[in-house]
């Protein structure tokens, strides 16, 4: 299994730091492919954590995508609820004018009513002063033959 290098120099099979003991072209071989090593750890790490992103950003969709839906399901509920909203306001509106009309019928009447009345007490006072007057004359026409 591949594992970082001190530098990207090889460690000995003995785990002892450095082994120069080989012809120069050969510690720098071992450098070399120590720095690979190194690059390969490096680049598997990095591909790790690109698919630990690549993960979170799946299931961060995953989330929005059901937050969205969630959303979308409240507000058709809230538009529907408006709708019913705004029916019930105009049946409200509709039966508010009825009953103002209905109203309005019943203060003509009482009006109507109570001219009526006024008009009747009117001609009732006027017939009990007609009364008076016939009484009182009368009265005047018995004394005279009377008298």
């Amino acid at each position: 299994s591949l594992g970082r290098t001190n530098g990207g120099a090889v460690l000995s099979e003995k785990g002892h730091g450095d082994d120069r003991a080989g012809s120069e072209e050969d510690w720098q071989a071992r450098t070399a492919r120590g720095r690979l090593v190194d690059e390969i750890v490096e680049l598997r790490d990095r591909l790790q954590e690109a698919q630990q992103l690549a993960r979170r950003y799946e299931e961060g969709r995953d989330v929005v995508e059901a937050m969205r839906a969630e959303l979308e399901v409240l507000v058709t509920g809230q538009e529907e609820e408006l709708e019913q909203l705004r029916a019930a306001s105009l049946l409200l509106e509709e039966r508010g004018e009825q009953e103002m009309a209905v109203r309005r019928e019943r203060d003509e009447e009482l009006q109507r009513v109570r001219a009526a009345l006024l008009r009747e007490e009117e001609e009732g006072r006027q017939r009990g002063e007609d009364l008076v007057l016939l009484r009182d004359e009368n009265r005047s026409l018995r004394e005279d033959v009377e008298g």
